[in-house]
């Protein structure tokens, strides 16, 4: 790395070294505390870094130079309690960049790590230091040198059109997930060394279904599920954005294309985990809210013939009706494994082909929160276990059925949202940070 410019001083510089160690650990509630508390000690000392709210460079004030030598240290030292662990693509570090600021707000260096040994040495020179490292990008903006504003820095965004720019990258025939990190200190010539967290950029959802009948308002079971990411935000800032309360550069949109909003048969559904990014806004919508799409076989509790006589347990697999009504989408209440017939044009006979059904479940990264903002909010490195606790009725018969603007019943990408009624779910959140949602499923 340069040396930083001495503004023409004399004299012999001492150097001293200092190590930064960043672990890869997955203690939620620590990590993600200490990360808010070190965002929150980064907002209050760049409001007041006068000079750089105005330009994004400024020149390095000369000082004592000392040598930084940056070491990686991916440690796991917690047990796991969650039935969805990291696996070792989670974990895996392709390449990665520290940028140090001074107490001034100035980046003074910038800093490559060397992945075989995890470290990277940079000069700069002592003091009150900010640390930030970026880790598993396709690219680095070039922008991100020497000179650039810390403050303009926490407000840089990074933009993706697919969830696989960030998270599940294949890189030399393996993957690896995009990730990002924080720590300070104060450089002495004596020798310092600070550790660094790094936290995933995505998020992480696993869902499944313990198909309880017992539920007084189970109307059958949901089996052999699958699922699918939908609205993930295509933009984010690659450091959590320092405030009294966490924010994204999509809080304020509505927009569909600010999302990744797979059509019909675009994304193959999956029964394992799958991954999308941070998400909030401000006034959540049905078109800008992370939900997923799950698909499963329902069995009714009880089927009967097409003049609904002679009631029977349904059959899991078998192929079954209902009657809709067409002016309200409102069903009936009886389940039919013979096609029935109906009288006028108000109703219609919606075929549900070997039992499968569709059904949108929008996921809540706080799910007792009383702000709608809050509760469906999605911060990143988070694991959300998603759980269908029981079945209320078949969702749709499509899987445009249940996105908004497909019709059938999905309404509206503009339309606020409101109480889930397809499924029901519990949600904790762990670090990863994790989630555990359950849900129950039902009529659209």
């Amino acid at each position: 790395m340069g040396q930083v410019p001495s503004s023409g001083r004399s004299g012999n510089y001492q150097e001293t070294a200092l190590t930064i160690s960043l672990n890869l650990n997955y203690l939620l509630m620590k990590r993600h505390l200490i990360y808010l508390a070190s965002a929150a000690l980064i907002f209050t000392t760049a409001c007041n870094k006068q000079e750089l709210q105005q330009k994004e460079e400024t020149p390095i004030q000369p000082g004592t130079l000392t040598t930084m030598n940056i070491s990686l240290d991916f440690a796991n030292s917690e047990p796991f309690s969650k039935a969805v662990s990291q696996t070792t693509e989670e974990q895996k570090l392709t390449n990665a960049k520290a940028y140090i600021f001074n107490d001034l707000g100035t980046m003074e260096a910038v800093a490559d790590f060397v992945v075989a040994q995890k470290k990277a040495t940079a000069t700069v020179t002592t003091g009150q230091k900010s640390v930030y490292v970026l880790a598993n990008l396709d690219s680095y903006d070039a922008k991100f040198k020497v000179g650039y504003s810390e403050t303009q820095f926490m407000k840089d965004v990074l933009e993706i059109q697919d969830i696989t720019a960030i998270a599940q990258r294949t890189t030399g025939g393996t993957e690896d997930f995009s990730m990002s990190g924080h720590s300070t200190v104060n450089l002495t010539e004596g020798g310092s060394s600070v550790e660094v967290n790094l936290i995933r950029l995505a998020a992480k959802i696993a869902a499944k279904s313990s198909a309880i009948t017992a539920d007084p308002d189970a109307a059958g079971t949901l089996t052999d599920i699958t699922y699918k990411a939908m609205n993930i935000a295509k933009k984010m800032y690659y450091f959590s954005y320092p405030s009294s309360a966490w924010s994204t550069p999509l809080y304020e949109s509505t927009a569909a294309a600010n999302y990744v909003s797979t059509a019909t048969g675009d994304q193959t559904f999956s029964a394992n985990p799958v991954y999308v990014s941070e998400n909030k806004v401000k006034d959540p919508q049905l078109g800008n809210t992370t939900y997923i799409i799950v698909k499963g076989k329902f069995t009714p509790n009880q089927t009967v013939d097409a003049d609904g006589s002679n009631p029977q347990a349904g059959t899991k697999g078998a192929t079954f009706y209902r009657i809709r009504t067409k002016a309200t989408g409102v069903f009936d209440a009886l389940y039919y494994r013979v096609k029935p017939t109906v009288q006028g044009q108000e109703k219609e006979i919606v075929e549900y082909t070997n039992g499968i059904s569709y059904y949108r479940v929008y996921i809540t990264g706080k799910q007792d929160a009383t702000s709608l903002s809050e509760r469906y909010a999605i911060p990143r490195n988070t694991l959300i276990n998603v759980n269908i606790t029981h079945a209320n009725g078949a969702g749709s018969n499509t899987e445009g059925g249940v996105i908004p603007g497909g019709g059938d019943g999905g309404g509206e990408p503009t339309d606020p949202i409101g109480k889930t009624a397809e499924l029901t779910v519990n949600v904790t959140v762990t670090d990863w940070t994790t989630v555990d949602q359950s849900t129950g499923v039902g009529d659209l």
